[in-house]
């Protein structure tokens, strides 16, 4: 019985690591599907396996270590229901619509210095709001942005994205990740209330103690109920007219590259 107690044990594991594989693999690629069959049907199957194996087990070293198996699943799977029951965002409240001009702000970048949008003047831009770097969803959508730079110059449309991360964590964020787009600072979310994109009281960390594993950024401090960027991007004309603007009710689920660029196709001609 032990045997098969061990043999249970491992398929749940096997099963369980192949579906979070799979489901991070997407995140990493800004593919993150918005119903997660694979993920919601593979790790029930887990903890029912390992449960099965608990009870076929003959050992109380194998009980100790297949209790310890299915504990763990459970608990990841718990983790993972918290956030998803979390996945909406308060839509609504935006002061912007397309056609509307766009609203000037001032706020800090990268290197601390007082930013102005009055220099984008006579320039292209999308105007991108993000919940901070300690969102892997947030990380890999702008690392998507920033190899879509080629591109993007292509139709001379710069990047500059906005969220409440400080300075220093803004920096370590373009260090860390390797951006070559602009990220602003605005620790106080002036500008994110100005254009009323703030998601009140949303589960978020703060931007630090974040670790890189498997591609993928995320915090690993504890999580709080904060104020922070409703993710938006807004894509402006170099008379500063507001020509489209992208939303999800899901904070998961990005515009992808495809439909990014045939936006930008679809309002600009190449430089």
């Amino acid at each position: 019985m032990n045997q098969i107690a061990i043999s249970f044990t491992l398929l749940s594991i096997i099963i369980a690591a192949a579906s979070l594989a799979s489901y991070f693999s997407k995140l990493k690629k800004n593919q993150t599907p918005e119903h997660p069959i694979g993920l919601a049907t593979a790790l029930p199957i887990s903890i029912a396996l390992g449960v099965y194996a608990v009870f076929s087990s003959s050992s109380s070293l194998v009980t100790f270590v297949t209790t310890l198996s299915v504990s763990l699943l459970i608990l990841i799977s718990a983790i993972l229901l918290f956030f998803l029951v979390q996945k909406r965002t308060p839509l609504g409240k935006l002061k912007v619509k397309v056609g509307d001009n766009i609203l000037p702000f001032t706020t800090d970048d990268f290197t601390g210095n007082i930013f102005n949008s009055e220099v984008l003047k006579g320039k292209k831009m999308l105007l991108k709001f993000y919940r901070g770097s300690w969102c892997p969803y947030c990380n890999a959508e702008l690392k998507m942005m920033s190899n879509m730079k080629p591109e993007l110059d292509a139709y001379g449309v710069s990047v500059f994205a906005l969220s409440g991360d400080t300075t220093a964590q803004v920096q370590a964020h373009i260090k860390r990740d390797n951006l070559n787009i602009s990220l602003l600072s605005d620790p106080e979310l002036a500008v994110v209330k100005q254009y009323g994109v703030e998601h009140q009281k949303a589960v978020g960390w703060e931007s630090n103690n974040i670790k890189t594993i498997f591609g993928i950024s995320m915090s690993f401090s504890m999580f709080t109920y904060r104020s922070m960027s409703i993710p938006t991007s807004i894509l402006i004309d170099e008379n500063g007219i507001i020509k489209w603007i992208d939303q999800s009710k899901d904070y998961r689920i990005r515009a992808s590259h495809e439909n990014l660029m045939a936006v930008i196709k679809d309002n600009f001609i190449l430089s």
